[in-house]
């Protein structure tokens, strides 16, 4: 019984580890997940980059206020 429940605690290590094949060591990654993994990190380069410039240009250029409709008091 405790043989099968190791078992079966190692399977689910194995189905864990082959679904977050990224978790892994980069030595143990095939080129299939080399190359996943690359074209990953390019989006997430590319999505950092963008967020930077973002919040760079919402600080070179505060909200101005709105001059609209103000009230005049006498």
């Amino acid at each position: 019984m405790e043989k099968k429940r190791g078992q079966e605690l190692d399977r689910k290590g194995k189905a864990s580890q082959s679904q977050n094949w990224w978790e892994n060591p980069i030595e143990e990654l095939d080129m299939a997940q080399l190359e996943q993994l690359k074209a990953s990190l390019q989006g997430l380069k590319h999505d950092v980059a963008r967020q930077a410039e973002q919040i760079l240009i919402q600080n070179l250029n505060p909200p101005q206020p709105i001059h609209g409709h103000t009230k005049h008091q006498y």
